[in-house]
């Protein structure tokens, strides 16, 4: 959150929505792709354990 705040003190007048929403685009998309890394690991590693 600290990082959210600096960038919109930094930011050029008028597009801190635009730039807050972007921000949050990233992290949403971040969590979205790491959680389905997750599941893509698990299964990988529960074939290699039902193979042995």
């Amino acid at each position: 959150m600290p990082f959210l705040i600096l960038s919109g003190h930094l930011c050029p007048p008028r597009i801190e929505g635009t730039l807050f929403a972007l921000f949050m685009l990233i992290n949403n998309l971040g969590a979205t792709i790491s959680g389905f890394l997750g599941v893509v690991n698990d299964n990988q590693r529960q074939r290699i354990i039902e193979k042995n």
